[in-house]
């Protein structure tokens, strides 16, 4: 499904996707510029398998993209995240709290379709993701923190 959506002049980036992370799938909308100047609207959900992220990876891939943003949902967005980062791709994540766009109800692909539109116009801020050897440092140390507490607790019981 293609549709016109935004004037040349609110236009930044010429290729973006917005993504909607979830346990199981990934929601993304594409936007691309064509040569008349307006952007193509497009849809795609993959799952998070390994399989499903490599072929998330080649779809990004072959739209030769600008930006890539999605939302830090809980750990969730960390497998797509390191599956972009590994193919070099321009992944960004973004907090919800500074894309919130409305209250209410809400689907997946209005979401991401929103993070899309917010990709393409540049107006988001990129959150801090340390390089991956520290994110998996990091993740270790929670997880031996989490472990811990959980002996003292036995112990004082």
């Amino acid at each position: 499904m293609d549709e016109v959506i935004l004037s040349p002049i609110d236009i930044r980036y010429e290729s973006a996707i917005g993504c909607d992370v979830h346990r199981d799938t990934i929601v993304c909308h594409s936007l691309l510029k064509t040569v008349v100047g307006n952007l193509l609207k497009s849809k795609e959900t993959f799952a998070t398998t390994r399989t499903g992220l490599r072929f998330f990876v080649d779809w990004c891939r072959a739209l030769d993209l600008q930006k890539i943003i999605m939302e830090s949902t809980g750990i969730y967005w960390m497998a797509p995240y390191d599956a972009l980062e590994s193919a070099k791709l321009p992944i960004n994540i973004v907090n919800p709290a500074h894309v919130k766009r409305m209250d209410g109800k809400k689907t997946d692909e209005e979401d991401a379709y929103w993070l899309a539109k917010i990709a393409v116009n540049g107006t988001f801020t990129p959150s801090y993701i340390p390089p991956k050897e520290y994110r998996h440092l990091r993740l270790e140390c929670r997880n031996t923190t989490k472990m811990v507490e959980s002996l003292v607790g036995y112990k004082n019981k």
